[in-house]
């Protein structure tokens, strides 16, 4: 019985471990659906964590995790727009950026990042930033007669500005 939150509702508790570890166990699961077995109370857990780290990047990232909300539909709104906006991000990253460009120069800034093999919420994030703020730094004054060529993160400022 779980006396807590669910009060007496039944739930299961599940103890795994490695076989050769000398832990009594590595990970509790608690579950509320107690016809599972413990072995498809794991795997419905393993199907759950690729949603942890991006949740975990929304929060860290995107300020998910700190907004300072004081009407009802304000907290309604501030994560949903967060993880939309992680998702553009994501998005944007996926069509406009080379990966392996990014790993390589994550590599030479940061030796200790030999090893790393795809990027981060934190690189995508900022090759966003350094992509808008030089949209927005131009040598080019207005009324100088020169044409610029419009680019997605021209648009991008452009729209926002308007």
């Amino acid at each position: 019985m779980w006396y807590g939150s669910f009060k007496g509702t039944p739930g299961q508790l599940v103890l795994m471990r490695e076989p050769d570890s000398k832990k009594p166990y590595s990970l509790g699961i608690f579950t509320l659906d107690t016809s599972l077995s413990p072995q498809e109370a794991i795997e419905r857990y393993s199907w759950r964590w690729p949603i942890e780290p991006s949740s975990a990047a929304g929060k860290q990232v995107t300020g998910a995790g700190g907004a300072c909300n004081r009407t009802a539909r304000a907290v309604e709104r501030a994560v949903p727009f967060a993880f939309l906006v992680q998702s553009l991000m994501i998005t944007w990253y996926a069509i406009s950026c080379d990966p392996a460009a990014g790993l390589e120069q994550r590599r030479l800034r940061s030796p200790w990042y030999r090893a790393k093999a795809t990027p981060s919420a934190a690189d995508m994030h900022t090759a966003l930033r350094d992509a808008l703020t030089g949209a927005r730094i131009n040598p080019i004054g207005p009324g100088c007669g020169q044409d610029r060529k419009m680019t997605g993160s021209i648009l991008t400022c452009e729209a926002q500005a308007a």
